[in-house]
């Protein structure tokens, strides 16, 4: 009786009999996603069990973010009132004005965190739209992976071992990023609008890639798949991966040919194969011209 693959949440691809192979990898001749370096600053917990929580009106210099665990966090923003229940998360920027007024039992976290490079020496560099509303700096609910970074945070910030300070920043990072998945576009820095919007183009095209990468997939083919002007294309490609459609495919069946030569035992013709080349010199051409050494050489000792 014949073997099935273990399911995975990515579609595992017969190279050889009964052998099934997948690769998620970073995308060849991708640009930086974003120009940010996110730093972690603090993490307090505060649980005010008699009510009364009460911070003078101050200005921030970096982000705040607040996490209600339980009760009613209430503020005000630059003088508009707020009200977040459990689950939900207020964001304060660079030079609002924020002032705690909770009557009531409360548990948040506070995480602060600095984005650089800052264009006002002494104020981290704005995620967010520049006139973003107050109100809309109020995030009703979430998908909990927010309040998952900051306990994780909380608990590597215990250890204090050499590693704690990059895992801190490292999770900083990771938390910018996911909250800024969970906001509507509109409330974004437009100049991250663009970057996402240009990434989000090159997933497109990578998926496509992914799907035809044993064919020759021609440009006026990819723009047609991608209901898109060839010439418009040729630009977000060169925008997205700096260079052509052509050779961003050639590179990115390359990259596949020389996982597959790593990952397992299939032989350069095999290979060439998988990848729909007829003629394995040819394979190997390409290979070399990409790879700058033929695909002998990336066969694992």
């Amino acid at each position: 009786m014949s073997e099935t693959p273990v399911r995975t949440p990515f579609p595992l691809r017969e190279v050889q009999p009964g052998k099934f192979f997948e690769s998620v990898a970073r995308p060849p001749l991708a640009q930086p996603a974003l120009p940010y370096r996110v730093e972690f600053g603090h993490v307090h917990l505060v649980e005010s069990h008699t009510g009364q929580h009460a911070v003078a009106p101050h200005q921030h210099h970096d982000y705040e973010i607040i996490l209600v665990v339980r009760g009613i966090y209430r503020c005000t923003v630059n003088h508009v009132e707020l009200a977040a229940n459990p689950g939900g998360v207020i964001i304060i920027s660079p030079g609002d004005w924020h002032q705690d007024a909770c009557p009531e039992p409360i548990t948040f976290y506070a995480f602060v965190f600095r984005v650089q490079p800052r264009t006002i020496p002494t104020r981290s560099a704005n995620l967010l739209r520049d006139d973003l509303p107050s109100a809309l700096k109020l995030l009703a609910t979430t998908d909990g992976t927010l309040h998952a970074l900051v306990e994780r945070m909380r608990d590597e910030g215990r250890r204090g071992d050499p590693f704690t300070v990059p895992l801190l920043d490292s999770l900083a990072q990771e938390f910018a990023w996911r909250l800024l998945r969970q906001l509507p576009h509109d409330r974004l820095n437009p100049q991250i609008v663009r970057n996402i919007d240009i990434h989000g183009f090159g997933a497109q095209l990578l998926a496509l890639c992914d799907q035809y990468v044993a064919q020759n997939l021609s440009p006026a083919a990819m723009a047609t798949a991608l209901h898109l002007p060839e010439r418009t294309l040729t630009q977000r490609c060169q925008t997205a991966f700096g260079t052509s459609p052509a050779k961003m495919f050639v590179r990115y069946r390359m990259e596949r040919a020389r996982l597959l030569l790593v990952q397992t035992d299939l032989s350069v013709k095999a290979v060439a194969e998988c990848l729909g080349f007829e003629n394995p010199y040819h394979f190997s051409t390409v290979y070399k011209r990409v790879h700058g050494v033929p695909p002998t050489l990336h066969r694992p000792s």
